[in-house]
C-alpha cells in the first residue's frame, strides 16, 4: 500500500504540472519562503503547485517545454521508450533544464532502473538544490534499493523545503521501523 501511495504521489507530482520559467526564476525564492511558512496543507499545496509550474517552464526555448509536456504525456500513458527518446534529446540539447532530468529520473524509476534514476536525481538537485520533488523521489529510490538510512535522509531534506510533503509521516515512520528504531 505504501509503495502504491508513493508511486502515485511521485507520478502526480511529476506529471500534473507544465507551464513557462525554470529553476532560476526570480519568483522561486519568495515561493519557497511561502511554502516553508504555509499555515496549512492546502496553502502549502497551492504554493508547491506554483513552484512545479515554474520548474516546468523553459523560457530559453518554448519548444523544450512542449517536448517536456509530450514526454510526460507519453510516460503517463506507459509509452516509456518514446518518452525516454524525447527526454534524452531534451537533456542533450538543454542540459541546464532541471525538470527534464527530473522527469527522466521518474521514468527510470517506473522502469525499475533505480541507479539511473538516482543519477538523474543527482543532476536535478545539482541544478535545483531545493527540488523537494527530486529529494522525495530520491527517498523512494533509496527505499526500493534497501538503503533505508539514505531514504530517510532524503525525505528529511525534502520536508525541510516542503513541510506538508505528502506521505512524509507514514513513510518516515516505516523507514525508522525498518532501521530497527535506531535514533537518528
Amino acid at each position: 500500500m505504501l509503495k502504491k501511495l508513493m508511486l502515485c504521489t511521485l507520478f502526480l507530482a511529476c506529471s500534473l504540472y507544465t507551464a513557462q520559467a525554470d529553476q532560476n526564476d526570480m519568483r522561486l525564492p519568495e515561493l519557497f519562503e511561502n511554502l516553508k511558512a504555509a499555515p496549512d496543507k492546502q496553502t502549502a499545496q497551492q504554493t508547491a503547485t506554483q513552484i512545479w509550474e515554474i520548474w516546468s517552464e523553459y523560457p530559453k526555448n518554448p519548444a523544450a517545454e512542449a517536448q517536456l509536456a509530450t514526454a510526460t504525456l507519453l510516460m503517463n500513458n506507459g509509452r516509456f521508450a518514446q518518452s525516454e527518446d524525447i527526454l534524452n534529446r531534451l537533456i542533450a540539447e538543454h542540459p541546464d533544464f532541471a525538470e527534464a532530468w527530473n522527469r527522466r529520473a521518474t521514468l527510470y524509476f517506473f522502469q525499475g532502473r533505480f541507479e539511473a534514476s538516482r543519477a538523474d536525481i543527482a543532476q536535478t538537485i545539482l541544478r535545483e538544490p531545493a527540488h523537494f520533488g527530486a529529494l522525495s523521489g530520491l527517498g523512494l529510490v533509496e527505499m526500493h534499493m534497501g538503503n533505508f538510512q539514505a531514504a530517510l535522509d532524503a525525505y528529511e531534506q525534502a520536508v525541510q523545503l516542503h513541510p506538508y510533503l505528502e506521505g512524509y509521516d507514514e513513510i518516515t515512520t516505516n523507514l525508522r521501523r525498518s532501521l530497527g528504531g535506531v535514533a537518528l
